[in-house]
């Protein structure tokens, strides 16, 4: 009989995509109160140490990763209580969030051209650093808003985050349906460059595990 433990082993990177998944869907709602932002915040530090657990065979490392999860935490709020509305302030969280979920999702995607990790765990895995990548993303976007506000067009009573996540996830997939714009060469750029970086993963990340999985 398989017990709970064994099943959360077995499936551990389709659980964290369970748990990402679910916080960019209630995202939206999230955003409308200071507890549903603190809530997602929450969420999203254990779903970075859940993936630090699973992809660093080395405790220390994984030790290193967790403690600089929390250590973003307390960023987190410490500027969001001594921010007073400073966008330079609010700039510390997000640039820690970037620079956390870039080294998450680099260990995510070394552990999985490992041979640690197969079967079809490995392709949630992938689809895991898919939307892990694309968060960062987001956070950089939200990065150039603070740094340069009107650098995105935004759709009448948006909440700026939860649309820049969506406006990351529909330009990783290069679907574009262009209702919030980068304004500027710069937002462009960066935007253009994610939609190769999208392509690229899929053609090559999800077509080697597939194959794998085949073999």
């Amino acid at each position: 009989m398989t017990g709970p433990l064994q099943l959360i082993d077995r499936w551990r990177f389709g659980l964290l995509l369970a748990l990402l998944l679910g916080l960019f869907l209630t995202q939206p709602f999230l955003d409308r109160s200071e507890f549903g932002q603190t809530f997602a915040v929450i969420a999203a530090g254990a779903i970075l140490i859940g993936a630090f657990r699973v992809s660093v065979p080395d405790d220390r490392i994984g030790a290193i990763g967790m403690g600089l999860t929390a250590t973003w935490l307390v960023i987190y709020f410490v500027q969001g209580v001594f921010s007073d509305g400073d966008n330079h302030t609010a700039m510390l969280g997000v640039m820690a969030t970037i620079l956390l979920t870039g080294l998450n999702g680099w260990c995510t995607l070394k552990a999985l051209f490992s041979k640690r990790f197969t079967g079809i765990d490995t392709l949630y895995g992938a689809i895991f650093g898919y939307f892990l990548i694309a968060l960062m993303w987001a956070q950089l976007y939200v990065a150039i808003e603070l740094w340069a506000p009107g650098s995105f067009s935004f759709p009448e009573g948006g909440t700026k985050r939860s649309d820049l996540l969506y406006f990351s996830l529909v330009t990783m997939t290069t679907l574009g349906y262009g209702d919030i714009l980068p304004v500027g060469s710069f937002p462009r750029l960066i935007a253009g460059i994610q939609a190769a970086f999208g392509t690229l993963y899929i053609a090559i990340l999800i077509g080697r595990i597939v194959n794998a999985i085949k073999d």
